[in-house]
């Protein structure tokens, strides 16, 4: 009796291993199905770029050999009439000789609800003058100025600033000087403010050396190049 009951003990042994090895299956998933899974999660976001607006614009002027970039948003002014009211009196503030180049203007508009009026940056060249000429124009003429000196493209320049106030406006006069190529290079800064006669919470004041390094940042910029003399004007 025992011999026949072992055969038969067997197969249900066998048969029970065999549908928990089927369960077993069902339950987990093959890994090929897990892997597309994950290969469908999304990705995240693409880096975000500067716009392109926010790119600095370039100055070229061959004829002199010199370049410099300023933000897009400033106001450039080059070719400038001789005969031109605004350009005479320029140069008759110039020592003689000083040819005016370029004029860079921030806008009115750039620093709202503030006491900011304007800012300009100009650069004139003179050909005229030695180099020890050229190191005078930014020599402090008194006590009033501050000065040093800096390396722009390996070339030293050296500048001197001032601080002046008349009848609720404020002003910082900033001027540097440097030669190169058989030429005076020369940046005149300045930044024009007003007063807040009524005192109104709204309108702060404006800050000067802030708006000053924007302009530093031309005048670091600049580059100079062997000139030519084709493209030169008359």
């Amino acid at each position: 009796m025992l011999c026949w009951r072992r055969p038969i003990f067997l197969l249900i042994l066998s048969s029970a291993v065999w549908l928990s090895g089927c369960r077993s299956s069902q339950a987990n998933p093959p890994p090929a199905r897990q892997a597309a899974a994950k290969s469908q999660t999304p990705s995240g976001p693409a880096p975000k770029r500067p716009p392109h607006d926010s790119a600095p614009s370039t100055y070229r002027n061959p004829g002199y050999g010199i370049s410099f970039r300023y933000p897009r948003n400033y106001l450039l002014e080059e070719d400038f009439d001789s005969e031109d009211p605004s350009t005479l009196n320029a140069q008759q503030e110039l020592e003689p000789g000083s040819i005016l180049v370029a004029t860079v203007t921030i806008p009115p508009d750039a620093y709202p609800n503030t006491t900011f009026r304007s800012g300009r940056l100009q650069l004139f060249v003179n050909p005229t003058v030695t180099s020890e000429i050229c190191q005078s124009f930014a020599a402090p003429a008194d006590e009033a100025y501050t000065s040093g000196s800096t390396s722009i493209q390996g070339i030293p320049f050296d500048w001197r600033e001032r601080g002046w106030a008349a009848a609720g406006t404020g002003a910082e006069d900033r001027d540097y000087a440097g030669f190169s190529n058989g030429a005076c290079y020369e940046f005149f800064l300045e930044i024009v403010t007003g007063s807040n006669p009524d005192s109104g919470p709204r309108i702060k004041e404006a800050d000067i050396p802030k708006i000053m390094r924007q302009l530093d940042k031309i005048v670091s910029s600049l580059q100079i190049h062997n000139p030519q003399a084709s493209a030169r004007p008359l």
